[in-house]
């Protein structure tokens, strides 16, 4: 059904509400899913924000914007390229760019990362 990850992203935004200011620095998006995703109520993450250098700083970025990333890196594909199962949020690359808008429904990735498929959607090596 086309309404569960409208929905999802609707929960996970509202989610953000209540969590803003816990994650400094960290999107809205992804604020909501380190609610939980802390290691006290679901497995803990790691990730990297612009300009960190600490010991949390070891998963993917981030809370950053895609296309100021891609601006001259050749190593990441245009953003107009991007697979439209790679979802940033107000152009920023957060948990469910990767993880999509269902991972609690058994979908981890936000689409088939056979062969890296999934990195290689933004990842040109």
């Amino acid at each position: 059904m086309r309404l569960l990850p409208v929905f999802c992203l609707i929960a996970l935004l509202l989610m953000s509400l209540a969590t803003a200011g816990g994650n400094a620095g960290v999107d809205p998006i992804s604020s909501a899913c380190l609610a939980c995703h802390n290691g006290s109520e679901a497995i803990g993450v790691r990730y990297c924000l612009i300009g960190q250098n600490s010991e949390r700083c070891g998963g993917h970025l981030i809370s950053a914007s895609y296309a100021e990333l891609a601006d001259g890196n050749k190593g990441l594909v245009p953003e107009s390229s991007l697979p439209p199962e790679i979802v940033l949020h107000e152009g920023k690359i957060t948990c469910v760019t990767c993880h999509g808008n269902n991972p609690h429904l058994g979908q981890f990735y936000a689409m088939e990362n056979r062969d890296s498929a999934l990195c290689r959607g933004c990842h040109l090596k």
